[in-house]
């Protein structure tokens, strides 16, 4: 699934996004035909959402779907807080994907990337992320990913399955 939700459509719509000026209104749409059955709106929990939400938004600026620009956003809004149980941000700073593994430096840090794209890219629109959203993001940053950096890279500890990879930041490859 996530090949198709995520992985190819973020990549797919970086492409679109160089030459979508180029692009007839009708072959724009054709190709983001896959992407709308696919990923119609955010679902899943807190990484995952945000993720989907990057790609559900971004085809809708493609397409000037502005209302489903406002639906994504609102349904990734539950996103931000804290959480007490399952995936999320807890009050302690750690975060948690897939029911109880401590993920921050792969699913977290994938989160904020879309994340910090998402809100930039919204920031001088009607679609900016309001303040609350924004103090989160800040929050997760000193709280959760700060202390789980050693020399320029996330610790084992915190990368779950992401350790079997050769990835940015990574002071031992």
């Amino acid at each position: 699934w996530w090949d198709w939700e995520i992985g190819s459509p973020e990549n797919y719509l970086d492409a679109l996004f160089c030459i979508c000026e180029d692009l007839p209104e009708k072959i724009l749409n054709k190709y983001l035909e896959p992407i709308n059955r696919y990923d119609p709106f955010p679902s899943m929990t807190m990484s995952n959402r945000i993720n989907i939400a990057y790609v559900s938004i971004f085809s809708s600026v493609l397409q000037k779907d502005y209302k489903r620009i406002a639906r994504s956003i609102e349904m990734f809004r539950e996103c931000f807080g804290t959480t007490e149980k399952s995936d999320g941000f807890y009050e302690d700073g750690s975060f948690i994907q897939h029911g109880y593994y401590s993920y921050i430096g792969e699913y977290g840090d994938e989160m904020m990337t879309a994340l910090s794209i998402i809100s930039y890219s919204l920031d001088d629109s009607v679609f900016r992320l309001d303040e609350e959203m924004k103090k989160y993001q800040y929050k997760w940053i000193i709280n959760s990913f700060l202390p789980s950096m050693y020399n320029g890279g996330y610790m084992d500890l915190v990368r779950g399955r992401s350790i079997s990879r050769n990835i940015k930041g990574d002071q031992r490859s």
